[in-house]
Parts: structure tokens; sequence; C-alpha cells
């Protein structure tokens, strides 16, 4: 206490620290107003002995104010778009009267999170100095660097900054760091396909590289999603999000189903598939993107499958042969399908549908009977031609939806004949009379070979190649000897 005279009364000044650090204070006040009536002395240079006061004082707790609360890094900073470090603020609550030291220290970490004062040199360990008043004044945000240097590791990676001073609650900043590989580093894909057709599917794996510290989704988006669709095995629907826990990140993974749509086009193309790996920041979900993605060629499927009987239908002059058509099951139609037929030679005529009476130039498929892939059966007929030439015709099948591309079916047509030799002078005969002419082949043929004589257009006359035999014969039969 320090004493000093006034008016015959003894005033002081009274100063008492708080123990936990808070401000204290300094002010007059009226010595006797602390004593008891009964023991108040006026005393003039009289030592008071054995009298003590006590003086209540209203302290505040010291507290340390950090921000952020947490810091998102990217592994050794990034040549566009992260920052190479990121800078963790700190300040005191109240003034500390006397200096007060702050440690600030890296815990946790795999090597990779530093710390730094201005330009000071990469520590894992710095200390702040807050002061009442100057340039390191308590209120006054101190900057601490963060940087995360590139690690030898494929993964992300977490680490923990604690702040701490004597006697006070030590806080703590938690840290992640974005691993800067490609994310073909840290997951393994297993069976992808190349490509896949219109109407199929393909499968592949993924899986974790390395155990992550917590559980991760890797999250998948396709190029367009109104004709392709992705499903993962064991999940419900067709969302492209799945997640790989933690006990078995290096062992089973998870399987992924791509299924190719049939479309209204009549040409492929090619499925994207991008992949983004989810990591965890507070409570927000953060997702890296795939600087690779998965690319699937697709092939189109819009077809009509053409069936022969044989498989390469063989005709001879003047015969018939029957054919089936059948559809693609993968690619169904809405509505019904209907494909008209088109003989490229006019020599060639078919029958589109040998269960409906009369010739049918076409063939109609309901939605139900492609997807149960209904068989249609035809017949196809080569007639006989003046020429010793073999020869070719196509059938077409033209869609009526123009989404659905068109076939053909190729007929090879084997010439029936050699030619013949036949009589040099016309034959002359008398009405009701009769009369003969002979038939050869100019050249042997290859196999037994049968000539038909056609009614001539005068009804009067008949032709009979047979007179042994009753009636009136038409053929004669030529064989290779």
């Amino acid at each position: 206490m320090n004493f000093s005279q006034n008016n015959s009364l003894y005033w002081c000044e009274i100063s008492e620290r708080d123990s936990r650090e808070a401000k204290h204070t300094t002010s007059p006040f009226n010595f006797f107003s602390f004593v008891p009536m009964a023991k108040r002395l006026l005393l003039a240079g009289v030592l008071l002995i054995g009298l003590t006061i006590s003086v209540p004082v209203q302290g505040e707790e010291q507290e340390l104010i950090l921000s952020p609360s947490s810091i998102e890094l990217h592994e050794g900073g990034s040549s566009d778009a992260e920052e190479t470090y990121k800078i963790l603020q700190i300040k005191l609550a109240k003034d500390p009267v006397s200096d007060r030291t702050v440690n600030v220290r890296v815990e946790s970490t795999s090597g990779s999170v530093k710390l730094a004062r201005g330009a000071g040199a990469e520590t894992e360990e710095v200390t702040l100095t807050f002061s009442s008043t100057g340039g390191n004044k308590w209120d006054t945000y101190q900057d601490v660097k963060v940087f995360a240097k590139d690690g030898s590791y494929d993964h992300d990676a977490a680490a923990t900054i604690t702040v701490a001073s004597d006697s006070l609650t030590s806080k703590s900043v938690k840290v992640y760091v974005q691993d800067n590989k490609k994310i073909s580093k840290q997951l393994d894909l297993a069976d992808l396909p190349t490509s896949i057709t219109e109407g199929q599917e393909a499968t592949f794996k993924i899986k974790l590289r390395d155990k992550p510290a917590f559980n991760r989704d890797v999250s998948l988006k396709i190029s367009d999603s109104s004709k392709y669709e992705i499903s993962i095995k064991g999940e419900t629907g067709k969302k492209p999000e799945m997640s790989i826990k933690k006990a078995k990140a290096k062992t089973d993974g998870l399987e992924v189903t791509v299924i190719a749509e049939c479309d209204a086009d009549t040409t492929g193309g090619e499925v994207t598939i991008y992949l983004r790996l989810q990591k965890i920041v507070g409570k927000e979900l953060k997702w890296k993107r795939a600087a690779d993605p998965i690319e699937i060629d697709v092939m189109d499927n819009n077809k009509l499958e053409i069936i022969a009987s044989p498989s390469l239908l063989t005709l001879n002059e003047g015969s018939t042969a029957g054919f089936s058509v059948q559809p693609n099951t993968k690619c169904a139609p809405r509505n019904d399908l209907t494909f008209n037929l088109k003989s490229t030679n006019p020599h060639v005529t078919f029958d589109a549908d040998t269960s409906t009476p009369g010739i049918q130039t076409s063939m109609t498929f309901t939605a139900a009977q492609w997807k149960s892939a209904t068989v249609k059966n035809g017949s196809i007929t080569a007639a006989r031609d003046d020429n010793t030439t073999n020869d070719e015709a196509k059938i077409k099948f033209t869609s009526t939806d123009s989404s659905f591309t068109d076939a053909e079916l190729t007929v090879n047509i084997i010439d029936e004949g050699v030619g013949f030799v036949l009589p040099a002078t016309p034959l002359t005969i008398t009405e009701g009379g009769s009369g003969t002419f002979t038939v050869a082949l100019a050249s042997q043929p290859s196999a037994e070979v049968t000539v038909t004589l056609v009614q001539p257009t005068n009804a009067d006359v008949k032709v009979d190649t047979n007179t042994s035999t009753t009636g009136d014969q038409n053929t004669l039969t030529f064989t290779t000897a």
C-alpha cells in the first residue's frame, strides 16, 4: 500500500494481480471505508499494525482465438488453382498484462504439413509472443503459414495443429491434405471394357489401392444419362454413387455395371465415365475429379438379324428355298415394326410370310414378338431365264422406323442350263398329224439336268416327250454319262 496524507485522512491505492492472468485493476479508495466503525482511528503518522484488508477483484479467464477452425490444402500446392499455403490466425481474447508465449505445433502428421512465420524456415513448431501493447498486441491476429509438402503416399492425409500456452486450455485445428496425384494412382480399376453394344452391359471393378483413414465414397458420372446407366452391385437403383468401406478397401472393392440403352439413331457412340473420390472436410463432402476418365466405345445395335436356311442361300433356277428372320431382342421398338421386302433381281421373287395365304411383301413384328425373338418364315423362288450364266439377287428389308437399320439377304442363283442343240429347220406338221424333233445339251453337264418343255401358246398343239407313257409328258432328263 502507498499512503498519502489528505485532509488528515489516509488514502491508499491497492493493486491486485489475478492468478489467471486477467487484467488487474488499480483504483483509489477511502481506506477507512473498509474499517469497522469501532476500529476507525484518526491517527497522524501512527503505524497501523495487525489490520488485514481483503479487496475483491473480478478476474476474467484468458482464451485463445483461432481462425479458421479447419484448413484444407492441396499437396505441394497447385500450378493453377490452389495456393501453396494457407494462413492460420491466432490472437488472445484478453490483455495478458505481461508478455504471453504461445506454441504452435504440428501433431499426428506424415511429415507433409509444415509451419512458418513470414519468410522463415518451414518447421513443425513455431512460437508466438503476445503483449499488452506494441507490434504483437494481444488483440491483433498473428499469422502462421501452413504448408502441405509433397508426400510419398498416393492418398489424402490429415494432420492436427495444436496451439497451447502455460495455464491456458489448448486448442487445435484440423488440416486435411488432398493428394495431388491422379485418381488412377489411388484407385485400382480391373476388367475395364473397351467397348459395349447397345442393349448390353459390361462390368468392371473399383477398389482403393491403400486402406483409407475413413470410409471413402467414389462418385461416377456418365457423359449422357439419357443413353447410359450405371448400377452398383448390392445397391438398389441405378444411382452412380458408391461407398468403399475401410475394411474392404484393398480386398473386395465394388463392382460397377455399365448399361448402354438402345437409342433412336443408327450410329454408335462413346460413353465416358468420370470418377470423383471423396474427402471429408468438417461435415462437407469434397470431391476430387479424375484427370483420366474411363472411355468405352458403344456399338449401335438397332438392326434385324437375318437367319437364312441354309446360312448361304443358294438356289438353282426354277427352285424355291426358305429363309427365316429373327429380331434382335436387346433393342425392342415401342410399337409394331414393319419391314418391307424388295428384290434386286426381277427373276427372284419372295413370299415374306409363308404362314399367311397369298404372296406377302412385308413382315411385321409386334413389340412383344420383338422382345421374345419370334421367328418369321418366308420363301424365295428363282425363275428360269434365257441365259446360261449364274446370277445373284439381294432381298432388302427396309424398316418403317428410321431408327432401325435396314437389312438384306443375299441369294446366289445357279443357272440350270448349259445350252441346247435343236433342229436347224422348223418342224412342219400336217393338221391332225404329228412330228418329232430332237433335243440335246450343247456340253456335258456337271450334274443330272432336267429340261422342261413349255406348252405352246397354241392350245391345239400338244407336246409329249415320252410316247411310250400314257398321257402327255413334258420333261427330258440328261445325265453326265
